[in-house]
């Protein structure tokens, strides 16, 4: 590992928590991932709010893990934080960002409504995007609706035991 990917390592771990929040909702989902995953797999890890990463730094990352809801559902909006991350990621050469996602794993809980034509439709977005980078998926794309009576934690609660079980 040269220098510089040490550097990174040590600032985004070796795995890295990314969220993408507009009220804060799922930024506390991502917090409750991090703290888990800190307890619970070898290595470090890190957790940052979409607009706060160095994406330089992101090919010292083994897995990524990407919570973030849709913003104006109706409109499948992503949330103002992750606006940044999202041009950058549209933005990189395919060959270029695929050698740097190629030994990368990831995983993407999206929150949102089904009462919305674009549901979770950042998070799939995402999804899309990373698959196409050439980084390879450790669990299914979480799709949590907060709607519901739990506002979406028993879906939340099983898509981070399945990401714990795929990371042991």
């Amino acid at each position: 590992m040269s220098t510089s990917q040490a550097s990174a390592a040590s600032f985004l771990g070796s795995t890295c928590v990314l969220y993408g929040s507009q009220s804060g909702f799922t930024a506390t989902a991502a917090k409750q991932v991090y703290s888990v995953l800190e307890r619970s797999v070898r290595g470090s890890v890190s957790i940052h709010a979409m607009d706060h990463v160095d994406f330089a730094q992101l090919a010292a990352v083994d897995t990524l893990v990407v919570l973030t809801s849709t913003w104006e559902s109706d409109a499948g909006l992503m949330p103002q934080n992750a606006v940044r991350f999202w041009a950058w990621l549209r933005a990189q050469p395919l060959a270029g960002l695929g050698s740097l996602l190629a030994r990368a794993r990831f995983a993407v809980c999206g929150f949102g409504s089904q009462k919305y034509r674009y549901y979770c439709g950042f998070a799939v977005q995402l999804h899309e995007a990373f698959l196409r980078l050439g980084a390879a998926p450790l669990v299914d794309l979480a799709r949590i609706d907060v709607d519901t009576p739990d506002r979406g934690r028993k879906a939340h609660t099983r898509w981070a035991r399945g990401l714990l079980a795929a990371l042991q």
